[in-house]
């Protein structure tokens, strides 16, 4: 992206620019970034529930230790 953000300034600066030919670049990089995030939401979620499950073991556990002690 940058490379064409680059070719398009310089086009300018030359009085001719290049948008179109990196237009499916750009598309592209965009549709990647999109996927990225949902992956990315997708990850926290099963994070927050990984430790919502840790924390519910831990409570457990701490239950358990309490009722061998009496």
């Amino acid at each position: 992206m940058r490379r064409c953000e680059g070719l398009a300034i310089e086009g300018t600066r030359r009085g001719r620019g290049r948008p179109k030919k990196c237009w499916g670049e750009v598309e592209e990089l965009n549709s990647l970034v999109s996927e990225l995030a949902k992956v990315t939401a997708k990850e926290q979620a099963s994070l927050e529930q990984c430790k919502d499950f840790l924390t519910m073991i831990a409570t457990m556990q701490v239950k358990d230790c309490s009722l061998r002690t009496h």
